[in-house]
């Protein structure tokens, strides 16, 4: 699912995208470098035992592929939540995002541009 929507205290939501499997977003733009990236994922419904969660989100300039040896800008191995700040210059990106036993959100955050 993809949604664009304005947060509180002038932060933008620039997208958010969910799913249950590995999947790409559509493009979007970052317009400055004031941006967080924040997930939520959890253990799909009915999964547990033996297989852990696997999740990795790689945020991709438009056009890119991601190199062999790229380390993703998130990997989680259990259910987590958290928002971190990505630094990425202004341009059109996509979210990567690789999963496994994981239901997961994945938002893409800019604060007002005030420099």
């Amino acid at each position: 699912m993809l949604v664009f929507a304005m947060g509180c205290g002038g932060d933008k939501t620039v997208i958010e995208f969910s799913g249950d499997s590995s999947e790409r977003s559509e493009p979007f733009e970052i317009s400055n470098k004031k941006t967080q990236l924040r997930f939520h994922v959890r253990e799909e419904d009915g999964q547990g035992g033996e297989e852990s969660v696997k999740f990795d989100v790689f945020v991709v300039p438009e056009g890119e592929a991601i190199k062999d040896k790229s380390d993703p800008d998130v990997t989680e191995h259990e259910p987590e939540s958290k928002t971190i700040t990505i630094n990425k210059t202004p341009g059109t990106y996509i979210l990567d995002v690789r999963s496994n036993n994981a239901e997961w959100t994945v938002s893409i955050i800019e604060a007002p541009n005030n420099d």
